[in-house]
């Protein structure tokens, strides 16, 4: 289980989106994180996926792999 060590004000965390945000201008790319992210960060979510698992058949895989394919697909669009 994941605990938390840190909690970053949420003013700060505005300051860093905003400030990706610029870089990210300036760089004539979209910004990875937009202000939207904000509006859930630090809201506890749960997710029924039953209808997803029966109609679609999905499943969960280990949040390991999922990271580790998420940071390889970022690394290769830079």
């Amino acid at each position: 289980m994941l605990q938390h060590r840190f909690r970053a004000p949420l003013f700060l965390l505005r300051a860093a989106v905003g400030a990706l945000g610029l870089f990210s201008r300036m760089r004539g790319r979209p910004s990875p994180v937009s202000g939207d992210v904000l509006q859930v960060v630090g809201r506890y979510a749960w997710y029924d996926t039953s209808k997803a698992r029966s109609t679609l058949g999905w499943t969960s895989r280990p949040l390991r792999d999922t990271l580790d394919d998420t940071i390889r697909s970022l690394r290769r669009a830079d």
